[in-house]
């Protein structure tokens, strides 16, 4: 079973989301994430170690007779996982670095 707690889809400018992003990071840190959306809260321990996923997609839409093409969209998807109750990464692999 899957339960959604959280999930928002917004614009920000690259200053405001290196902000957000530093502020996770610090949260990571500390070990315990809190996500708030107008009155809602949710809260999250972590565990010492996770599982860390990274993938950068681009995707381009092909013209068709009722839509132009829009160009090519460029994704960047960064996942944290963990098991609940469990004190370690889900799965290893290569570690990545950034450069």
């Amino acid at each position: 079973m899957k339960t959604v707690h959280l999930k928002t889809k917004e614009i920000r400018s690259r200053d405001e989301l290196a902000d957000l992003l530093q502020q996770l990071a610090d949260q990571i840190a500390e070990g315990t994430l809190a996500f708030r959306q107008g009155a809602e809260e949710t809260r999250l321990e972590m565990p010492s170690s996770v599982r860390l996923s990274v993938e950068v997609v681009d995707e381009e839409k092909p013209a068709t007779e009722q839509k132009p093409s829009k160009g090519t969209k460029r994704e960047v998807e960064v996942e944290i996982s963990w098991r609940v109750g469990e004190d370690g990464p889900i799965a290893a692999d290569e570690p990545l670095t950034l450069g």
